[in-house]
């Protein structure tokens, strides 16, 4: 067919009508159909065959990538990429299960309508085996569209927690790849385009789910991973599961093959009418997964008092694979100093059982710089948005100064990444992601002023380590693990857990949001004023020059 304006980009699709229905259709101006052609806005009634033309504008981009792109959101896929590999051969026993076996077989599709729930204590692993979940059916089943979503309850970013970030990103993972659900996603939404070629009005949960609702049976054969339920609103998530459930069912009736795989906690309790589960710390392969790691990490010495230290930290684990990830770094310190296997049982000995217990342990027996720590900590737990490592390491050197403010300049990325990984005592991890840095880091580096090109003596140095330190990804900061921000909150609750540092602190131990908020206002307004001070003076020096 040919096209009157060659400059013109469109999206096409073709769809054949079985009951001799005419159709209507919004279309543009300057689009050929048949041998119509198109001058100004109008609504078009064709016959059998009906073609799909659509965009915003004769000058802008298709109505569809408009769209896609409002979908989006900064840190969409941020979990899924910082949850760590499982290592090698690990995981690979919830393959041979019975339910996972039975969740692929499309003849039991209509006894367990295509749920499988992963569930388990806190630090399991629930999201490492998630991801190798994800990994393996990409290499075993190349032709199965996934998409897959991990809520993130410690992201300052809303969405990311979410179920209306969830519906955002399976929508657009579910428009990127599969270009037959355009034409029906453009006819439904094309009006929140507005002049200016962007959209003004804000996606609601609702209205995405009755997009997929009314054209799921326009929908491929679809996995569907959703991970860390527990990290979401439970109201909120409660109704997402039974959103899921409808929309299964539909899909069963439409003949499409759907099938959803969820990970949570125990809590809260959601219960769905058909699916599969699998206690995680129950299983036996859980168990040689953790004894696995073990292994891997201990120094390869075969003696009977080094399997015994293995067998009493599987035992005292309990499964928590997050409980061992800590304790081993004790455990190998005392080896690297040359003491011998007898010693790291003593050490372990020491190391108490809890998750919670084990994180007061952590912050208590190193209480060199704890003030420090303890600003590091409530800077990150409190962040109102995504925050850059590179702004949290000048707020901390700008709290608490060295003698020489210039030697910022001479630490490398590896320094500034140790340095956070040392004073939080391995609580604050440094995050990959491979989006816009413009859009979430605080720039600490040059500060111009009414068109001025003086820069502060006060941000020298972070002016020449700047452009170093960011990188090409946008790490940002985060607590390793959901439970470690729920014990800060909770510590408010719990003081005698960490009343041992109170007495090497010039503040309170406790992260309570109020008076963390404070504090972290009270270190903002201190810099600006010194900022202020310093441009002030260095107007000074410009009229005693001039």
């Amino acid at each position: 067919m040919g096209r009157t304006d060659e400059g013109l980009e469109h999206e096409k699709h073709v769809h054949q009508n079985t009951n001799s229905q005419d159709h209507s259709l919004n279309i543009r101006s300057g689009h050929e159909y048949g041998n119509t052609v198109v001058q100004g806005n109008a609504t078009a009634h064709f016959g059998d065959v009906v073609e799909y033309h659509y965009h915003a504008s004769r000058e802008g981009p298709p109505a569809i990538e408009i769209l896609v792109r409002s979908l989006s959101f900064p840190r969409m896929s941020a979990r899924l990429q910082n949850v760590a590999d499982a290592s090698p051969t690990t995981c690979e026993w919830l393959f041979r299960t019975k339910q996972y076996t039975d969740w692929l077989d499309d003849r039991r599709l209509s006894v367990h309508h295509g749920f499988f729930w992963i569930k388990g204590k806190p630090g399991t692993g629930k999201s490492t085996i998630m991801k190798k979940t994800v990994d393996w059916i990409e290499m075993e089943r190349a032709d199965q569209l996934r998409i897959s979503y991990f809520f993130n309850a410690r992201s300052a970013h809303p969405l990311e927690k979410s179920t209306l970030g969830l519906y955002r990103s399976v929508i657009h993972q579910l428009l990127t790849v599969y270009t037959n659900l355009h034409q029906p996603f453009v006819s439904m939404f094309q009006s929140k385009i507005d002049e200016d070629l962007k959209v003004h009005d804000a996606w609601t949960g609702i209205e995405l789910q009755n997009f997929l609702t009314r054209n799921v049976a326009a929908l491929p054969a679809l996995m569907l991973f959703i991970d860390a339920l527990d990290e979401g609103n439970d109201l909120e998530v409660a109704a997402m599961v039974t959103y899921l459930e409808e929309l299964i069912s539909r899909a069963t009736a439409a003949n499409v093959p759907l099938r959803i795989r969820l990970s949570s906690r125990h809590y809260p309790h959601i219960v769905v009418r058909h699916g599969l589960t699998i206690v995680l710390e129950a299983e036996p392969g859980h168990a040689q997964d953790v004894q696995l790691y073990i292994d891997n990490i201990l120094p390869k010495v075969d003696n009977q008092i080094l399997k015994d230290l293995r067998t009493k930290i599987l035992d005292r684990s309990q499964g928590i694979f997050l409980w061992v990830v800590l304790v081993l770094p004790m455990l190998m310190h005392v080896h690297r100093q040359g003491k011998s296997i007898k010693a790291m049982h003593n050490a372990l000995d020491q190391v108490p059982n809890g998750i919670n217990e084990l994180f007061a342990s952590i912050l208590s027996r190193d209480l060199e710089d704890i003030d420090e720590c303890l600003v590091l900590l409530r800077w990150v737990l409190y962040a109102l948005g995504p925050l850059h490592y590179n702004a949290l390491f000048t707020a901390l050197r700008e709290i608490h100064r060295s003698p020489d403010p210039d030697d910022i300049s001479n630490l490398s990325l590896d320094d500034v990444q140790r340095y956070i990984l040392n004073c939080s005592r391995g609580l604050v991890e440094i995050t990959q992601e491979h989006e816009s840095k413009t859009d979430d880091l605080l720039d600490t580096g040059r500060h111009d002023y009414e068109g001025s090109s003086t820069t502060s003596s006060f941000s020298t140095a972070q002016k020449r380590v700047s452009a170093e330190m960011l990188g090409e990804s946008a790490r940002n900061v985060q607590l390793i693990h959901q439970s470690l921000r729920e014990y800060l909150i909770d510590t408010i609750q719990y003081p005698e857990q960490l009343a041992h540092i109170k007495e090497h602190t010039s503040s309170s131990p406790t992260f309570e949001a109020e008076s963390c908020h404070a504090e972290i206002a009270t270190h903002c307004l201190s810099y600006l004023m010194r900022l202020s001070d310093g441009v002030q003076d260095a107007k000074v020096d410009e009229e005693d020059i001039a």
